[in-house]
């Protein structure tokens, strides 16, 4: 029992001597990796990776992976230019952009051909109305000129002829009645009355003559002068 006793001791010794030997090692080792690390290291850097605070944090849990990125709210921006343009460049995409920034760049030759025809167009169109314009303002004159001027210088002059054909008609009545009177007295023949009647005759006709052309100047020939001057508006 004794010899087993000392046999159990001795096999505990060596496996306490064989560990301490290897922890030894070990530790030499790590001095030595310490020695060459902080050999190359300055002091603030020894400082600094010697110490560090551990504090309560968020996990950040990064996924590397291949792929495309799509956009999830997505602006249209429709051409307003009419028919077909061609295209000279295009912004690349994906890149960052601001109002204001240039997109794409059209070929302007077949709008600028377009624009200029319209500016010509534009400009006619404008010479056009002036033209217009003026056309109905000297119609509006020559509407006032002939109701101020012609046809008044017309109804006057007609009126003015009535008013003779009047005095001529009354004095060719008081002749006739003086001729009349004169034959009742055996002074003249019946030839001198009758050619009395006449000038009476032709004098109420003379007088019928120019009221019609009055009448005919207020109610036809007015109207159809003013009708052609308003067409010229």
């Amino acid at each position: 029992m004794a010899f087993q006793a000392n046999s159990d001791f001795a096999a505990k010794r060596s496996w306490i001597r064989t560990v301490l030997v290897l922890l030894g090692g070990v530790a030499i080792a790590a001095g030595g990796a310490y020695a060459f690390i902080a050999g190359g290291l300055s002091s603030d850097e020894q400082k600094a990776r010697l110490t560090h605070t551990i504090t309560r944090a968020d996990l950040k849990v990064s996924i590397v992976e291949q792929g495309t990125l799509e956009s999830s709210d997505n602006d249209e921006i429709k051409c307003k230019v009419r028919g077909f343009s061609t295209v000279n460049w295009v912004i690349k995409g994906g890149s960052v952009v601001r109002k204001g920034d240039i997109l794409v760049r059209l070929d302007t030759k077949i709008i600028e051909e377009h624009y200029s025809l319209t500016k010509t167009n534009t400009h006619t169109a404008t010479a056009t109305l002036a033209r217009t314009e003026a056309d109905v303002k000297k119609a509006e004159i020559a509407i006032g000129a002939y109701l101020e001027g012609r046809y008044r210088a017309q109804l006057q002059q007609l009126e003015k002829e009535v008013e003779l054909a009047d005095l001529r008609l009354d004095t060719a009545k008081k002749i006739l009645g003086n001729t009349e009177a004169l034959f009742r007295g055996g002074y003249v023949n019946k030839l001198q009355v009758d050619g009395k009647k006449f000038i009476v005759n032709e004098a109420e006709l003379d007088m019928r003559v120019k009221k019609t052309q009055i009448q005919v100047l207020n109610t036809c020939t007015k109207e159809m002068e003013l009708e052609s001057l308003r067409g010229n508006l």
